[in-house]
Parts: structure tokens; C-alpha cells; sequence
């Protein structure tokens, strides 16, 4: 299955975009997933991280003044697993 990085609408297409970046890495997609529910309180947010940031694990700047922003799911998705 082809999965265009940015097309993410649900929980289930951001479990295959974990899935498809986590094979390109060889990380366990499991162990991302379940990271990400912890920091996005199972995609419901409410903490500083906004669902518009698609930051799925609280990526902050080096600096630490804020938080990354990612201009799709995809993307966001992406730069969790190139961070581990």
C-alpha cells in the first residue's frame, strides 16, 4: 500500500503513516504509537501542543521557547520518528 505522507484525516491514517516511517527507520512502530497517545493524550490534546501543530511528541525548539510546528500530519509523524 502507498501512503502519501500529508493525506493523514484519522487516528487509523496516522497509525499507517507511524507504520510506513517506523519501516523506513527500523523502529517499532508500536513503541512511537504508543508514545504518541501518551503526549497528545490519545489525539485530544488540551496541554501546550495545539492539534494544528501536528507535533504528535512535544518537539521543542533547542532553545525551549515553544513547541515545532509541521504543516501536516505526515510531517509531524515523520520528524517523532527521525527524532528517535
Amino acid at each position: 500500500m502507498k501512503i502519501r505522507p500529508g493525506t493523514a484525516h484519522v487516528p487509523l491514517d496516522i497509525a499507517r503513516l507511524y507504520v510506513y516511517w517506523c519501516s523506513a527507520f527500523d523502529l517499532r512502530a508500536d513503541i512511537l504509537w504508543a508514545q504518541m497517545r501518551l503526549e497528545t493524550a490519545d489525539l485530544k490534546f488540551g496541554g501546550q501542543v495545539l492539534p494544528i501543530q501536528h507535533n504528535f511528541c512535544g518537539l521543542r525548539f533547542r532553545d525551549g521557547s515553544g513547541f515545532y510546528s509541521f504543516d501536516s500530519p505526515g510531517k509531524g509523524v515523520a520528524a517523532h520518528v527521525a527524532h528517535v
